[in-house]
């Protein structure tokens, strides 16, 4: 498997940092860094 430059471990067992993860990467996208989500379970 292949993914982009730049990667971010996303995934909240216990369901607080989803939102903050969601920001954080359209905050990224929104400067035009393309930013390759990775599930961690």
């Amino acid at each position: 498997m292949k993914i982009g430059k730049y990667s971010f471990g996303v995934g909240d067992r216990f369901a607080h940092q989803g939102e903050a993860q969601l920001r954080a990467l359209m905050k990224a996208n929104a400067q035009g860094v393309a930013v390759t989500p990775v599930w961690k379970a």
